[in-house]
């Protein structure tokens, strides 16, 4: 992701005798920092709401320059971005039953219904519905499918632009991992406007230039130590088109280098030419402290790679993920990685590098943790002596390092799919542990398993579901039974005492009481089976 041109904060200068320089507005500073987490805090309160009921200029209102506003937006939208909602997000699955019998699918389908509906001169109309009839005709449609005219005029246009729902896809960011990403992006941004860029690179030999150049496809010339690669201009006459090949590749260059390079690049902005310094102020943002990128060597590995998935996606797919060449960069305070692939799905995305397993620097041995909502598979070199290597890459298992790398994601941005999952591994849930999962005060009234399934949850126990009841009644068995057999049968199950007598009130709730030679029973109105006292 880049900035617009025309959003790209920056000053220019005239020099004397030669072009203008190019100055961007980095953020140096932590005063911008309670800014962005002001605009975080925003968007946080705004999840789940749809775009129309979203005041879009509040959060530019928390910045003093416009462009910078801008900017930080679209760093914050790796975490939060707008999704068409689903019918099964409207209507309860009775009704998303009802609608499937009529093969009716999605808003697209219904439309479709409706126009046919109107169309037809023995249902509804004459292929127009007047304003004053709209309301009769649509309930007149909707009431075979089992809705009222409203709930199907906004099925009709659930995917309407104005509908779309903020979500967030990963964990919550912070507001120095956008600083971080903002002047990284800055530079990327620039760089795409690039017709030469220019580095100083003594201690990188031809070689290494080489692979990574023609990685990018990136056309190069050395003299001295100073390296040149040259942009292409479009059929269109600009530079961004190519140029996003020189901006990777000047970053991969700058990367592989062993100590900070510098250099100029020569930048075409509209009608203006000017010249962008990659001095040391620019580094410190392309060159963290922690960095890696693919060496050079490995390169070719990565083709393997590419040629392995190409092979076995037509027999096996990728599971619904699509795979691009050349991602952009994740970025974080921590330091930045450059990878050789990224897959996505459902705004998920998940980054895969080359790293020799002995010297991965910052990089773990399942993923990297530079950013927590960009997992990276990291591969080791051809003949590695462990891990998961390049040479004897399995799709199925890509896949499924995938899909687990999916759910990881899933459960930072949704707590309740956390839930679900901590729950299918055993029997009950205490409300200490929801609340750690949640947050204080974050129990929801309604719980519904994003899973599928149902779930219960039981007042000063947690929650399980009806399975575990289930064993509990099979324990106790058909006859009568007594107070302290029920809870004898549910510690059994959840050993824990304090939990056992909130479950046991519980379930006692219905029961009927016999007291014995009292000569009377005393009976609930949903009587389920007598328990004596």
């Amino acid at each position: 992701m880049t900035f617009r041109r025309q959003d790209i904060p920056k000053t220019t200068r005239r020099v004397e005798d030669g072009p203008r320089k190019l100055y961007p507005r980095y953020l140096r500073d932590a005063s911008i920092l309670p800014s962005i987490e002001l605009a975080i805090d925003f968007l946080e309160r705004m999840r789940h709401r749809r775009r129309e009921e979203i005041p879009s200029e509040t959060v530019l209102d928390f910045f003093g320059d416009l462009k910078v506003a801008r900017c930080v937006l679209t760093c914050l939208a790796d975490e939060y971005r707008y999704r068409t909602p689903d019918l099964a997000d409207v209507v309860d699955d009775d009704t998303m039953t009802a609608l499937a019998a009529w093969d009716l699918l999605g808003p697209a389908d219904i439309r479709a219904h409706v126009y046919c509906a109107i169309n037809d001169p023995e249902r509804a109309g004459k292929g127009f519905a007047p304003p004053v009839d709209r309301d009769r005709l649509l309930a007149g449609i909707g009431l075979p499918l089992g809705l009222d005219g409203s709930d199907l005029d906004r099925l009709m246009t659930l995917d309407a632009e104005r509908n779309a729902v903020l979500d967030r896809t990963g964990p919550r960011p912070s507001a120095p991992d956008i600083v971080a990403r903002y002047n990284v992006t800055l530079l990327f941004s620039l760089l795409r406007h690039a017709s030469s860029v220019s580095l100083d690179l003594p201690d990188l030999g031809d070689g290494a230039v080489t692979w990574i150049a023609n990685r990018y496809g990136v056309a190069w010339q050395r003299e001295g130590s100073v390296v040149r690669l040259a942009g292409s201009k479009s059929t269109m006459g600009t530079w961004s088109g190519f140029g996003g090949r020189v901006a990777r590749a000047t970053m991969h260059l700058v990367v592989a280098h062993p100590t900070r390079a510098t250099g100029e690049a020569t930048v075409h902005l509209g009608d203006r030419t000017c010249v962008l310094a990659l001095d040391a102020k620019a580094m410190v943002f392309l060159r963290p402290k922690r960095v890696h990128a693919t060496a050079a060597a490995a390169l070719g590995a990565i083709e393997r790679v590419v040629e392995t998935i190409q092979t076995n996606r037509r027999e096996v797919g990728l599971g619904g993920w699509t795979m691009r060449r050349l991602p952009r960069p994740v970025v974080s305070a921590d330091g930045l990685v450059l990878p050789d692939l990224a897959f996505t799905r459902d705004g998920v995305t998940v980054g895969l590098s080359v790293a020799p397993i002995s010297t991965r620097g910052f990089l773990s041995d399942d993923f990297a943790t530079v950013h927590p909502g960009r997992p990276l598979i990291v591969l080791g070199e051809p003949g590695a002596p462990a891990g998961l290597s390049a040479g004897d890459l399995s799709v199925p298992a890509l896949i499924d390092r995938l899909d687990a790398f999916d759910r990881h994601v899933r459960h930072q941005s949704d707590p309740m799919v956390a839930v679900a999952d901590e729950l299918a591994t055993r029997a009950w849930l205490p409300d200490a542990r929801i609340g750690e999962l949640l947050g204080p005060g974050s129990i929801p009234a309604a719980w519904q398993d994003p899973s599928g399934g149902d779930i219960i949850h039981i007042p000063g126990f947690g929650l399980c579901r009806p399975a575990l009841l289930d064993a509990i009644q099979d324990r106790m068995g058909d006859g009568p039974g007594t107070v302290i057999s029920l809870r004898n049968a549910i510690v059994d199950v959840v050993h824990d005492g304090a939990a056992a007598d909130a479950l046991a009130l519980y379930l006692l709730r219905d029961a009927t009481v016999s007291v014995p030679g009292a000569g009377r029973t005393h009976r609930p109105a949903h009587p389920t089976r007598p328990v004596a006292a």
